[in-house]
């Protein structure tokens, strides 16, 4: 597991604010969903790569809170932290943290999910180079390792 704090930075388009103004909050979702597709580029694991192996990664649930308002044209700082996970990945928990440049709190987002495989269309844990890599994303204190959805392997 690393201890190095990964972040993406996002600047505030035109058509990410409300007609207040603020940020929308779609679009910290869509935010969270970059993050993590850039996360898993930073070990390594590019689409191209996913498409080969026949599986991607796909959200099952998602939660969202606003802090404050961030508006057209700051930086917005999103930093992951996987929350929970399964032994082997089949199912994870990442929360996205969103600051301002200055560090003011702007929300969250939490991301629950698994990985679909193309062709079955059922959830699969990934191959046991990608796990390794998730295994070495930051926690967040508290970590809960969860259930695997995959149940008992046979003998």
């Amino acid at each position: 597991m690393s201890d190095e704090a990964f972040f993406v930075e996002y600047r505030v388009n035109w058509d990410d604010v409300d007609p207040n103004l603020h940020l929308r909050g779609a679009v910290l979702v869509d935010y969270a969903v970059n993050t993590q597709y850039a996360w898993l580029e930073h070990l390594g694991f590019r689409q191209a790569r996913f498409a080969e192996m026949g599986y991607d990664p796909i959200m099952l649930r998602m939660e969202a809170r606003y802090h404050r308002e961030a508006t057209y044209n700051e930086v917005v700082r999103d930093y992951p932290v996987t929350m929970a996970a399964s032994p082997d990945f089949s199912k994870w928990k990442i929360r996205h943290s969103y600051t301002k440049g200055d560090g003011e709190k702007v929300g969250w987002v939490i991301l629950e999910g698994t990985w679909l495989n193309w062709k079955t269309r059922k959830a699969v844990a990934p191959d046991a180079e990608v796990a390794e890599a998730l295994n070495k994303l930051p926690r967040a204190s508290g970590f809960e390792e969860l259930r695997s959805l995959m149940g008992a392997k046979p003998e």
